[in-house]
């Protein structure tokens, strides 16, 4: 007798229960079907929309997107440099291509550790000072390099300038890759790149481009001094470059974290 009614009621159940959920429209989506044939509703989240920015917000975000473009010009200008004064350097220091090939090696090894770096800095220092401390990072590069020290004191202000570099990029293009969805809050760039507005791709190509505005740019400088007595002065422009870019990246960042 128990079980005659519980199949009744089970029955009963299975034909109320679809044409109330087709009545009954809920907010969390249209039922669907599954296997078993029991009905199942499909969760249905609205986007996230973004707070509207103040025009204090967004002006800063501006500004903190020219800073990271002018830090990007300055590591392709600084990339591009060696090509054009490597005749010179060897001719000065009397050493074999070899020897001079040591520049890059080191400066690899500054990459390579710069990125190591960074994978740990990056949680733990606020993005603001972070990235002016890759400035200083190039400006002790820059300083021993610019007065044609001693060759192994040159290879050295190469290694400097690695680990400043790949800091700066990396941190730098951490910002697009990870706050692509976040309102501008200020440092980290605070979204600054990717939630100044839309076309996110737009302000990634840019920042590329001024890389290679750099990269561009460099050669020709480099040649002019490659021809003067005090060649190693070349590097005095990439010392004001990346100065500049510490006093505009404090300036601009405050020191500050990414959620600012």
């Amino acid at each position: 007798m128990y079980a005659f009614e519980l199949r009744t009621l089970s029955a009963s159940v299975q034909q109320v229960l679809p044409s109330r959920l087709k009545s009954a429209p809920s907010p969390a989506g249209p039922p669907v079907a599954s296997d078993d044939g029991v009905p199942e509703l499909v969760s249905q989240r609205a986007p996230r929309v973004p707070p509207p920015q103040t025009k204090e917000q967004i002006l800063r975000a501006k500004a903190q997107y020219l800073v990271t473009c002018c830090c990007m010009f300055a590591i392709g200008f600084n990339d591009a440099s060696a090509g054009p004064l490597l005749p010179r350097m060897q001719s000065a220091y009397q050493i074999s291509f070899v020897v001079l090939s040591l520049l890059f090696i080191f400066s690899c090894v500054g990459y390579l550790l710069g990125a190591c770096l960074n994978v740990v800095m990056s949680e733990t220092i606020a993005f603001g000072k972070l990235l002016v401390l890759s400035c200083i990072l190039q400006m002790v590069a820059f300083t021993l390099v610019s007065p044609a020290l001693p060759f192994p004191v040159f290879v050295l202000g190469y290694f400097f300038n690695g680990v400043g570099s790949a800091i700066q990029v990396l941190h730098i293009s951490s910002a697009f890759t990870r706050y692509n969805v976040q309102p501008i809050q200020l440092s980290q760039v605070n979204g600054y790149l990717v939630t100044m507005g839309s076309n996110i791709n737009g302000k990634v190509a840019i920042s590329q481009a001024s890389y290679g505005a750099g990269a561009l740019i460099a050669p020709l400088v480099a040649t002019q001094f490659s021809v003067k007595q005090h060649w190693s002065f070349h590097y005095l422009v990439s010392l004001g470059m990346v100065t500049a870019n510490a006093i505009l990246s404090s300036a601009v960042f405050r020191f500050k974290s990414k959620e600012g």
